[in-house]
């Protein structure tokens, strides 16, 4: 079977924007002071306040996470991604590109993070020679088509 592989391309600006908008409704609708939460004792006063802080402020706000790490925002029905997620070594959210995961296969589960085609193949060694011209030529796509975009394996 192997190790699932995850293509993944920075968020833009503009999808930010519209996860911060609608960050503010989650927060509430999982926080707020509705009567619903306050039925099921969902209500915290200052975990609503330190979240809406870090959405308005751009700070951090629980365990040093801003609102976009701690997930809101990302059920905006506006937003056409599929789920947002951190990679280590970089300062940015990234989206998953559905399209193109599990391209291939590997049999461990390495924290390498592929940056380009010529990167995989250095990495990857003989195994590289085993993924068919198809495969090959989608990797390549991807990188064209997102030159900022990562694999990731896990």
């Amino acid at each position: 079977m192997g190790c699932h592989t995850w293509f993944s391309r920075p968020i833009t600006d503009e999808e930010f924007e519209k996860m911060k908008e609608y960050a503010s409704k989650e927060i509430y609708y999982f926080t707020g002071d509705s009567q619903e939460n306050i039925e099921n004792g969902l209500y915290d006063k200052n975990l609503y306040n330190l979240l809406m802080k870090s959405c308005n402020e751009n700070i951090p706000c629980i365990y040093g996470k801003y609102w976009w790490q701690l997930g809101y925002g990302q059920g905006n029905p506006d937003l056409e991604i599929s789920f947002t997620r951190e990679i280590r070594g970089y300062n940015q959210l990234f989206v998953n590109v559905p399209e193109y995961n599990d391209l291939f296969r590997i049999k461990n589960y390495p924290k390498k993070i592929i940056t380009s085609r010529k990167n995989l193949r250095r990495w990857m060694g003989k195994r590289y020679f085993k993924l068919t011209n198809e495969q090959l030529e989608r990797i390549s796509e991807f990188f064209r088509k997102y030159p900022c975009g990562v694999i990731t394996f896990g």
